[in-house]
Parts: structure tokens; sequence; C-alpha cells
């Protein structure tokens, strides 16, 4: 409810998505942050490498950033909250499943793995190829933390166009 006062001060439309970001993102963040040493247990235990490891935490906090990132377009292309949250929900659905049903529905069961890399938890089927196809992992993981700045530049663009304080309005008695 404060994005209306932040627009009144001479900061720029930039700076408030990335004020918003840090401010949402740094909560999220630290929640994060103390659940990734759970990911050691199964290390420890000898089920996983510490690679593999590793790529989850990495794709754990560039999903984050692609969801945080998502939420903030959102948010400036809607002005109530109860708008803005099924939207987001809605795009990140489509970036998380989209990929997967399309190859399902258009070329059959046998190459859903295969679009399931395109998805946004493709990290989780990148992480688990042999060693050998790690730059897959990396090719998702610039892909995908680039889809984050776009939505985050689209954050940007659209709060700067369009959030503005509506015309009084007289209405009749």
């Amino acid at each position: 409810g404060t994005l209306g006062l932040l627009l009144l001060t001479d900061l720029t439309a930039g700076e408030i998505v990335r004020g918003k970001m840090l401010a949402c993102g740094l909560t999220s963040f630290l929640v994060l942050l103390g659940a990734l040493p759970a990911l050691m247990f199964p290390v420890l235990a000898g089920g996983v490498t510490g690679s593999e490891a590793a790529m989850t935490g990495i794709g754990l906090l560039n999903t984050l950033f692609v969801a945080l990132a998502a939420g903030l377009w959102m948010s400036t292309l809607f002005r109530e909250r109860r708008h803005a949250i099924p939207a987001t929900l809605g795009l990140l659905a489509a970036l998380a499943f989209g990929p997967e049903v399309l190859g399902n529905s258009v070329f059959g069961p046998t190459a859903t793995s295969v679009f399931r890399l395109f998805g946004l938890a493709g990290w989780m089927t990148a992480a688990q190829l042999p060693v050998v196809l790690s730059p897959l992992f990396a090719f998702w993981l610039a892909i995908t933390h680039a889809l984050g700045w776009v939505f985050l530049w689209r954050a940007t663009v659209t709060l700067a166009a369009t959030w503005q304080d509506q015309p009084h309005k007289q209405f009749r008695e």
C-alpha cells in the first residue's frame, strides 16, 4: 500500500522496483538460505553427490529470483493484490508446467522428459543428469536467470508507463 507514496518522491521506477525486490526478496532469500543446509543430509548419507546438491541449491535460488520478479511484474500490471496473486501463480504455473504439457500433447508421452527441461523446474531434471551434461544445467540457469531480468525490466517499464493517479471523476448523486 505504499507504492502511491513512493511515486510522490523523486525516485525512478527502476529504483522503486529494485527496492521492492530487495525488500521482498531478502526475507524469502533468508528463509531459503536457512533451509539449504538440509540439502546436505542426503550428501552425508551418501545418496547424492555434492555437485548435485550444489546444483539443487543454485536452482532453488534462481527459481526464487524468477518467481519474485514475476510477482513484481504482475503487481505493476494490477492495482489490487487479489488480482496480482492469481496472475502471478498462473504465470509461474505456465512457466513450470507449460513446456511439459505442450510436449506431451504435441509429441506424445515419450517426449515429456525432454520437454521437462524447458520448464521453470528444469533444474531438477538437469541436476540429475550425468556430469557430462552439466553444461545443460548452466544453459538452463542462464536462460531462466535472463527471464527473471526480463520480468524485472517489464515491471520497471510497466510501472513507469501505467501507474498514475486516476483523474478525478465527478459522480452524480
